[in-house]
């Protein structure tokens, strides 16, 4: 209990409620501009700024950064009247975090160069709408300019910014020319360059035996320890040669210069790459913690520095008191927690999030793991000489709980035990196989495996121990990487252990971030001379969809087809993909405006539709080539166009929007039948018999085209709707949250074809009266050949979120989603190889409730692998309990526990499942949740 007070209490002082929500107002034809311009448009735009119910006026908005720009999440610089500065700023930032799928690193850095005592931006988590329209989570950052020295209690003077387009202001000494283009001066004079070009004739022609005394005369000496140390701990070598400040400090004798850092997204084990087109090298999923010190570009002041002993002496001792003090998992762990808890609601919220929300979790458990290796690299490699040996590491375990971390020579951390017990157990020897596949595997060729392993050797071999493994696998870039080629999401790998004859899978879970694996347990029974680790893809696993390679990064909301071989994708920034060769090959054009598209409609392969944010509907009658908009009189978002055959259709939306055409789309008029909820979809038989589907799961029909509306059968309790399909004269089909397929045919009581899955569901495709596909979160992916009553999981090695799925005939199939997903296949569904909806559950697992938040009821699923005595129980913020829902034997299987919250105060809650053997033996598995009620 008191392990869940804590984490109640830690969670309930960082509530959702607690971030502040900042709101910008745009003329409607000024927002349209911000979008429909070249993103990298400096010229700012007017609105008005609303905090907590005060309105600032005259302020001006533009999109900010050079990267952020090209995404669909845009980062916002605002500038106030002089004489309205925002809690003393001219200017402010939002800083999108796109490329992060923690949305983490910055605000982490941030706040350990403020404990360094740095003089370094401040920033704090926000919400941001623009227009009503939820923008997402985002990173309010102080933006340095003079009102930033002032607000610091420093002088307004001198100021120098290394720009990010020329990224080339690596402090070499160079005509005032080059210097300008290189550093932007944002305080003083813009023609005077003295001073400046003063400090880099200093550093640059010292010679080697003065260089440090002219580091020290020229510099705050302590400013330059604090960037090369921060740099140094978070692994940033991006900032060298841009992303960083020279003021001179003149309220100081000798005019001392200091050194401000910016800019720190990509950083805590993050690393373009390289062998990828930018900016697309920015969003991958790589990972590293053996950057040297001071890697990174050429820079005058930092090569000079690092190669003067008594300098690097300094930097050393720098870096090994903050090992020692703030960059400690002591220190930043609980920081992570409650910004986690913070944010954690937001962030998988987001609506531009590029990652899923499973990706939000374990980023926060890979930079734990990054702070832990990084410590260690940093110890073995820096602060200390190396020693030891390589990928070969023994070990005296004396204590049960704590960590063993088995680093070796090169600073590279292969392995930690965490004991539960042990006996007779003198040392531990742990060695790591890198780079190779192991010997034992089958089947080689198809790259189904990690190419490192590991074998566990206790002394003496008659000691016995229980213990947590955790081992890491190399995957820094995509030319850098010990991932087999079979391997498309490490997610789908486990872990196994060779027993001298046989590979036998242990409980194991992958996270693909940090690229480690977490075993536990393991025991003597697992590890000799003859027994190793390995991380390997099931052979049971049957794929048959299969992402297509491509630079893309943008969110593909919908996917259709208007023969065999042209079809049309849409989704964020305005994209629109084309394929003329049944999707082989695929080009992107814009439609004319940077907001996302929902939906596309084909009447006519010369007669396009596409709907999205904002009242943006648009239309091409030259094959996706150029784009018009219509004016539909509208800024409500809009879900969905869809046509009943060429010359009926509808479009519709946010707030109830809903127009028709009855002429092929030339004109469009509209009428709202219900204005209180978002409609999701349509489903229509005749041109004046139609019934429209909202977002909450109410229905409403017409049989007169519109004139009056009468209320349709109500839906089966389903959280949230999502998508709308119709087949043939009377079937339709409405997918949502959960898991929810809800079948209804000629008007009667609706069905739930419920998939065995906890994600939500988007798209579906219905290829018969019996076949139907259904896609979502996580990269799910179902085919029922018995229209729903049994379900059978198509395996894609991807979990990202996927939005829409539809086929040209029974095999040729289409998949797209987040992160620029598009998959394929060509091959009928799968009914064997494969693990059926209704088999038993492989494991123990506890469910994130829905909705969340509930206002009151809730819905928390949980899966029990064997026969088990189950209890599931509901906390307040106190830790006291406040209701019980099971407390009894269950058999093996998945279940689903209503929850009602009626007589509870809005606040935070937390539910718990615990996990026995049969009538009250030993725990099996145990987990706490947090949940939010909100009346």
């Amino acid at each position: 209990m008191n392990y869940l007070l804590i984490l109640c209490l830690l969670c309930a002082a960082a509530a959702p409620g607690q971030l502040p929500q900042y709101n910008v107002t745009m003329s409607s034809a000024d927002y349209d501009t911000l979008y429909e311009r070249d993103p990298f448009s400096d010229v700012y735009l007017p609105c008005t700024f609303e905090f907590q119910g005060t309105n600032w006026n005259s302020v001006q908005v533009k999109f900010k950064g050079h990267s952020t720009r090209y995404y669909p999440k845009k980062a916002y610089r605002l500038k106030f009247p002089s004489a309205n500065q925002f809690q003393g700023a001219v200017q402010i930032n939002f800083n999108a975090m796109y490329t992060d799928k923690s949305f983490l690193r910055e605000k982490l850095t941030w706040d350990l160069f403020e404990e360094m005592g740095f003089l370094a931006p401040r920033a704090h988590h926000a919400r941001l709408s623009n227009n009503g329209v939820d923008k997402g989570l985002y990173l309010f950052i102080d933006k340095i300019d003079k009102n930033f020295l002032v607000n610091r209690g420093r002088v307004s003077a001198p100021m120098y910014e290394a720009d990010d387009i020329y990224i080339s202001a690596d402090m070499t000494l160079q005509p005032d020319s080059i210097l300008k283009l290189w550093y932007d001066k944002d305080i003083g004079s813009a023609s005077d360059y003295s001073d400046l070009t003063q400090l880099l004739t200093a550093i640059n022609n010292a010679p080697d035996s003065s260089f440090a005394d002219t580091v020290v005369k020229y510099f705050d000496i302590t400013s330059v320890l604090n960037w090369f140390a921060g740099n140094t701990l978070t692994m940033m070598g991006d900032s060298y040669t841009k992303n960083y400040y020279l003021y001179r400090d003149t309220s100081k004798a000798t005019g001392q210069w200091v050194i401000i850092p910016w800019d720190y997204d990509l950083s805590f084990g993050r690393s373009g790459d390289l062998a990828v087109p930018y900016p697309a090298s920015l969003l991958n999923d790589n990972f590293a913690y053996t950057y040297p010190p001071l890697s990174g570009p050429p820079n005058v002041l930092k090569d000079r520095f690092l190669a003067t002993p008594s300098l690097k002496e300094m930097l050393r001792q720098r870096v090994d008191t903050l090992l020692q003090t703030l960059f400690t998992e002591s220190h930043l762990f609980p920081r992570i927690d409650s910004l986690v808890a913070l944010i954690e609601s937001d962030a998988m919220a987001d609506p531009y999030k590029w990652g899923t929300n499973e990706d939000v979790i374990e980023q926060a458990a890979a930079l734990k793991y990054y702070i832990t290796a990084r410590r260690n690299f940093l110890n073995k490699t820096f602060v200390n000489p190396p020693a030891g040996n390589y990928n070969d590491v023994t070990l005296h375990p004396t204590q049960l709980g704590v960590p063993y971390h088995f680093v070796a020579y090169d600073g590279r951390q292969i392995a930690s035990l965490w004991f539960s017990a042990m006996s007779g157990l003198d040392s531990i020897r742990v060695r790591a196989y890198p780079n190779l596949i192991p010997s034992n595997v089958q089947n080689q060729g198809e790259g189904k495996y990690v190419k490192r392993w590991l074998r566990v050797t206790p002394y003496p071999a008659s000691a016995t121990f229980t213990a947590k493994l955790e081992w890491m696998y190399n995957d820094v870039s995509s030319t850098d990487r010990e991932v087999g080629i079979g391997v498309q999401d490490e997610r789908l790998l486990h872990c196994y252990y060779y027993n001298g004859s046989s590979f036998v899978r242990i409980a194991s879970a992958v996270n693909a971030f940090g690229n480690f694996v977490d075993v536990d347990p393991i025991t003597e029974a697992n590890c000799d001379s003859t027994m190793y680790f390995a991380l390997l893809q099931p052979e049971s696993y049957t794929q048959k969809w299969f992402r297509q390679s491509n630079n893309y990064w943008q969110r593909w909301y919908d996917i259709k087809f208007a023969d065999a071989v042209n079809g049309f994708a849409v989704g964020d920034q305005g994209t629109l993909l084309r394929t003329t060769d049944a999707g082989l090959t695929w080009s992107a054009d814009s439609i004319g405006i940077g907001l996302p598209f929902r939906s596309i409609a084909i009447p006519a392969l010369n007669n396009l539709f596409a709907a999205g944010e904002h009242g943006a509907l648009y239309r091409s009658i030259d094959t996706g080539k150029t784009w018009s908009r219509i004016d539909l009189g509208t800024f409500r978002g809009l879900r969905g166009v869809t046509f009943l055959n060429s010359q009926k259709g509808w479009v519709f939306g946010e707030g109830g929007t809903l127009f028709e055409t009855n002429n092929g789309g030339d004109s469009w008029s509209g009428g709202s039948p219900d204005t209180a909820g978002t409609i999701i979809g349509i489903a229509a038989f005749s041109a004046n018999s139609l019934t429209i589907f909202f977002e909450d799961g109410h229905a409403t029909q017409t049989s007169n085209g519109g004139a009056t509306w009468s209320p349709f059968s109500p839906i089966l309790n389903v959280p949230k709707l999502r998508k709308v399909e119709v087949f043939g004269a009377n079937d339709i089909y409405a997918i949502g949250d959960s898991g929810a397929v809800i079948h209804n045919v000629s008007s009667s009581a609706w069905v739930n074809l419920r998939v065995p899955t906890a994600s939500g569901l988007s798209g579906i495709h219905i290829l018969s009266q019996s076949s139907l596909y259904v896609c979502g979160e996580n990269g799910d992916i179902y085919y029922s050949n018995d229209n729903g009553s049994t379900w059978y999981k198509q395996y894609s090695a991807d979990s990202h979120d996927l939005n829409a799925i539809v086929f040209t005939d029974s095999v040729h199939g289409y998949a797209v989603g987040n992160a620029g997903t598009i998959l394929t296949t060509m091959s009928p569904g799968t009914v064997t190889g494969v693990r059926p909806g209704t088999q038993l559950p492989g494991e123990y697992r506890l469910y994130q409730n829905f909705p969340n938040p509930f206002n009151p009821t809730t819905q928390i699923r949980f899966e029990l692998r064997e026969l088990s005595t189950v209890r599931l129980t509901v906390y307040d913020v106190l830790g006291q309990r406040v209701a019980t829902l099971q407390d009894g034997v269950l058999q093996a299987g998945s279940y689903d526990l209503p929850y009602s919250g009626n007589k509870l105060a809005s606040g935070v809650y937390f539910y718990r499942l615990d996990v026995r053997e049969p009538f009250g033996g030993t725990l099996r598995y145990s987990q706490v949740n947090k949940m939010l009620l909100l009346k």
